[in-house]
């Protein structure tokens, strides 16, 4: 009974399972690997609303999964790759090898990746609770943000970036009952918190990596009476960098219109005073047409039916009055 139980389970997993858990050899000995997929990734994709972009980015390898140091490790922090790579990797497993090289650090580990084509198979050794396993991972293209991978690139050199968020906001509305001073102010606001936490989120991993507090730079502004604006003059932007301690400088303005939102990006090198990157997208507002049609003819359909119902209580009025005026007139007549 326990064989047959055993064969059940076998089969079950060969049959069923056969597809799923390809397994491919590893050139560099040991066990099979199993097959896993990669998928894109698109950094700076979280913000509020649906947009759309322009297409400067650039494509890069990647393994299907973000890592972070950890302890002297290099773990898996989130994981965004195909089926299996989502059943057979935890959050915290230590990545252990890339194509049989140590993995020593995050910068290592992605300076390993850049070295492998989109096309080819990564086999990557895993270590969770003292055991180690190997998945071998298809590689595929990831787009991403130029401002992304500039950054990044000079993270890995070892250099220091220091970012100040310069937010600008407007609003083309022909409703008088806005604050538009207010509203503005809100808008500047939320996208110069909404930026930092992207890149944050993005850099925090990086010892080299820092945003300028807006409130300092305000300051800053105001005491040396500087007009800071997306058409910045050299001298100033070189007085703020200086001050500031800013190797870049990156202006976001945001536009309001009645049917769209309008983002402009520029980034700025301070030492230079060049315009390094610069992107703009645009995300439209949904049109309601059908929402509204429907909930046109859901209330006509409403206005018929009490129509119809006060038509019948007038009806039923107007047959009481009339019975009543007739048995009056037949009492009267009797009378006589």
């Amino acid at each position: 009974m326990k064989k047959l139980l055993l064969l059940s389970v076998c089969m079950l997993v060969l049959f069923g399972c056969a597809e799923e858990r390809n397994l491919v050899k590893s050139p560099f000995g040991g066990p099979d690997a199993l097959k896993c997929q990669a998928e894109g990734y698109n950094t700076f994709a979280n913000l509020p609303y649906g947009y759309l972009r322009t297409q400067q980015v650039e494509r890069l390898p990647f393994p299907g999964f973000l890592v972070v140091d950890l302890e002297g490790k290099v773990v898996v922090e989130n994981i965004i790759g195909g089926e299996n790579l989502q059943k057979e990797l935890r959050r915290e497993d230590q990545v252990v090898l890339l194509n049989n090289k140590a993995v020593s650090n995050k910068k290592q580990f992605l300076s390993l990746v850049r070295d492998t084509r989109f096309d080819d198979i990564a086999f990557i050794t895993f270590k969770r609770n003292g055991s180690e396993f190997t998945l071998a991972v298809r590689m595929n293209e990831m787009r991403v943000s130029k401002l992304y991978t500039g950054f990044e690139k000079k993270l890995l050199e070892g250099k220091k970036v220091g970012i100040a968020i310069i937010p600008g906001a407007n609003t083309a509305t022909t409703d008088r009952n806005l604050n538009l001073a207010g509203l503005v102010e809100n808008d500047k606001n939320f996208i110069c918190s909404a930026y930092e936490k992207m890149f944050l989120d993005e850099y925090s991993s990086y010892s080299g990596f820092s945003v300028i507090d807006r409130n300092m730079l305000e300051k800053v502004v105001a005491e040396q009476k500087l007009q800071v604006s997306g058409a910045v003059d050299d001298e100033t932007i070189q007085k703020l960098g200086r001050i500031t301690g800013a190797s870049h400088l990156f202006f976001i303005t945001m536009s309001r219109y009645e049917d769209s939102t309008n983002f402009v990006e520029r980034l700025i090198e301070v030492e230079t005073a060049k315009v390094v990157y610069s992107d703009n997208y645009t995300y439209v507002k949904p049109k309601q047409k059908t929402v509204v049609v429907k909930e046109e003819r859901k209330r006509g359909k409403e206005d018929r039916d009490n129509k119809e119902k006060d038509d019948k209580n007038i009806t039923i009025n107007i047959n009481n009055i009339n019975t009543n005026v007739n048995t009056n007139t037949n009492t009267n007549n009797n009378s006589k």
